[in-house]
């Protein structure tokens, strides 16, 4: 027998005793298995659609914002073109006898005066020259002698190369009395028969301009903040914290990253960084976004998905509970069925069968088996009877008269030998016979 077992294969040994119970811990457990697994694979899908989202909208916010500053600046340098070809500026460059006319420097006055008061994004507006000539602002303010035009950056680079140039964020210093942190946009004058530059025309831009494009299209809680393609940072909505050290930025991954955005994780929340840049001055403009704020939506999303998870639970296990009982009556009242006829009562044992599945089968079976059992037992009786009759008859064909006249003659013929306990014991012996 324990080979027949062991040649059969591996017993599986159930946890618990009852069918019912059983079926019902596989299938909690597959339940909740399965349950767990869309919970977790809808969280995952919910927290990327979010930041995919975020990442689109922060990107179209942040090249609506290049735009912007593209057309500002297109419209400062058609504004400085309009300057730096005037004839006025270049007759006061460049006619040394209309240098000295008051009318031509009071038309320029006039026409700085006029942009100063229309354009409050604009500090200071002037053409100079190393020649000593220079109209600024109003005309009330003069170059700074202490910091000569020759050594400052942007003003050697216009009288070198020409054209038009735009600096990064900085003091400007070359008029006196007037330190402001501004952005500086400068061009060269050119004599029109020489092409030599004779002097620079430029414009320091405040950061009322950007400040204003860069909050015209907020990202939320978040902010924007403006970089060059040297990594100074140009604008940011806390600048003095920034020159104080008091807060840093992530210029160097900025000017790294080449898919237009990177996350940068924090415990367990991060910022999201949003890249643009800007094809006309080669600005990095970026959108810092706090993911904490991003997933609020996805907070909202998991209790969802509890509530759901939970709501599925317990209809799943009350079908299971419903199903597991529907399958296991059957069987429940077989196995009842059985311990009757285990008992040795046959009556009223057959089991209502219904359908053609497995359980109907067995129970067909059963009624089959135990129908069998009736007819073998009322067959073995009858033959018990029979077997009886026919002993009977055969002992009754043995005991006849003339067995009874031998046996009482040789009775009689030992009492007369006095051979008593012989005449005992054949007595004894027919009585048995007898019997």
């Amino acid at each position: 027998m324990k080979r027949q077992e062991k040649a059969g294969g591996r017993r599986i040994k159930l946890p618990f005793s009852s069918i019912r119970t059983n079926m019902l811990a596989v299938f909690s457990v597959l339940i909740v298995a399965t349950l767990t697994f869309f919970y977790i694979i809808s969280l995952n899908y919910t927290e990327r659609t979010i930041l995919n989202n975020s990442i689109d909208y922060t990107t179209r916010l942040t090249g609506q914002v290049t735009r912007d500053i593209d057309s500002y600046i297109d419209y400062m340098e058609n504004i400085s073109s309009m300057v730096a070809h005037s004839s006025d500026v270049q007759n006061y460059l460049l006619d040394k006898k209309s240098a000295g006319d008051p009318n031509l420097y009071r038309r320029i006055v006039t026409q700085f005066s006029t942009v100063l008061e229309t354009r409050k994004d604009i500090s200071n507006i002037a053409v100079v020259s190393e020649e000593d000539k220079g109209i600024i602002n109003d005309g009330n303010d003069v170059l700074n002698v202490n910091i000569p035009l020759y050594s400052v950056d942007w003003y050697g680079k216009v009288r070198d190369k020409g054209g038009t140039w735009l600096t990064s964020s900085h003091v400007q210093n070359v008029i006196k009395d007037n330190y402001k942190w501004v952005i500086t946009m400068s061009r060269g004058i050119e004599n029109p028969d020489t092409g030599e530059t004779v002097g620079v025309f430029f414009i320091d831009l405040n950061y009322k301009a950007l400040e204003d494009l860069c909050e015209r299209n907020n990202i939320g809680s978040d902010y924007i903040y403006i970089i060059d393609p040297d990594g100074k940072i140009i604008y940011h909505p806390k600048q003095k914290l920034i020159y104080s050290s008091l807060k840093t930025e992530m210029v160097d991954e900025v000017l790294e990253c080449e898919d237009g955005y990177f996350l940068k994780k924090e415990g367990t929340g991060g910022k999201l960084y949003t890249i643009s840049i800007s094809g006309k001055t080669g600005w990095s403009i970026v959108g810092v976004t706090d993911m904490a704020e991003l997933m609020k939506g996805r907070s909202e999303a998991q209790r969802l998905y509890v509530i759901i998870t939970a709501g599925f639970l317990v209809v799943t296990v009350l079908l299971c509970v419903v199903f597991s009982s529907a399958i296991t009556r059957p069987l429940e009242r077989l196995k009842n069925s059985m311990k009757e006829v285990e008992r040795g009562n046959f009556e009223g044992t057959q089991v209502e069968t219904e359908g053609n599945n497995e359980i109907a089968g067995l129970g067909k079976s059963f009624n089959v088996m135990i129908y069998k059992i009736q007819q073998l037992m009322e067959q073995n009786i009858y033959e018990q009877e029979q077997k009886r009759l026919s002993e009977l008859k055969a002992l009754q064909s043995q005991i006849n008269p003339h067995f009874l006249y031998n046996t009482l003659d040789s009775i009689i013929w030992m009492a007369e030998g006095g051979r008593n306990s012989e005449v005992v014991l054949m007595t004894s012996s027919l009585a048995r016979l007898l019997r």
